[in-house]
């Protein structure tokens, strides 16, 4: 029998629990006007990973990247407005003390827009930060035609449901690498926010500040749609060796 432990629980053995901030921008997947996290992105000890829009050349390397955000204008989202995040609204849910860092106090308040936090419930509109859990933590591609490896051919996916294996197939190698120096695994939230606040001489994470996600927007640092942004593993690989 198998026992599925907390996300806390992975985090303190050293495994990283990457989960898909959702695609549905700022917004629930059927109410564009109220504001919401997705499950379990939003829990504590989960890493939310949010989507990019990814652009390279013809000898792949990134000419642009930006907040992945279809903004299409549908009534209801059918998983494709964009990159999921916000804070979360459930009170078990405290922002953790390690989620600091430039950007995680940038303020927002939905009665300048009409955006809400329950249905039917006009008077409570969102603000954030709130004193609760953000999302996400980082970012990777979603968008454009990720390619996946399903069932013995590569097809063309995309959302953050394909940006977050992107980041535990790169924790995964990095992972290998500090094993064979003796060093611990990468673990959970907070081993990236410490990557992010002391960076030294390297750069984590490709930092994205253009785009929103219908209702946040990049900015400098961490930010309600990408987090700290795409990750450059092998810059977190050599900050993991130096400590």
């Amino acid at each position: 029998m198998v026992t599925l432990l907390p996300e806390r629980t992975l985090a303190a053995e050293g495994i990283s629990v990457f989960i898909s901030s959702g695609d549905c921008g700022a917004f629930t997947q059927r109410l564009p006007h109220i504001a919401a996290v997705a499950f379990p992105a939003s829990a504590v000890y989960a890493t939310a990973v949010g989507g990019t829009h990814l652009q390279v050349n013809d000898s792949n390397v990134r000419t642009s990247e930006t907040v992945w955000s279809a903004g299409d204008n549908l009534p209801l989202c059918s998983n494709n407005w964009g990159s999921g995040g916000g804070v979360s609204e459930n009170t078990d849910f405290k922002r953790p003390a390690w989620q600091v860092g430039t950007g995680t106090t940038t303020s927002y308040d939905g009665a300048l827009t009409h955006v809400f936090i329950r249905p039917l419930d006009f008077v409570n509109t969102i603000e954030a930060p709130n004193g609760l859990r953000q999302v996400p933590d980082v970012a990777a591609a979603a968008y454009p035609n990720i390619a996946i490896y399903y069932k013995g051919a590569w097809v063309a996916s995309g959302g953050t449901s394909a940006a977050a294996p992107i980041w535990a197939a790169g924790a995964l190698l990095v992972d290998q690498a500090l094993q064979q120096k003796g060093k611990p695994a990468l673990g959970g939230g907070p081993e990236f926010y410490s990557l992010a606040n002391h960076p030294g001489n390297f750069h984590p994470y490709n930092d994205i500040t253009i785009g929103d996600n219908l209702f946040y927007s990049a900015t400098k640092g961490w930010d309600y749609t990408t987090g700290w942004g795409s990750p450059n593993f092998n810059d977190i690989l050599q900050l993991e060796l130096n400590q």
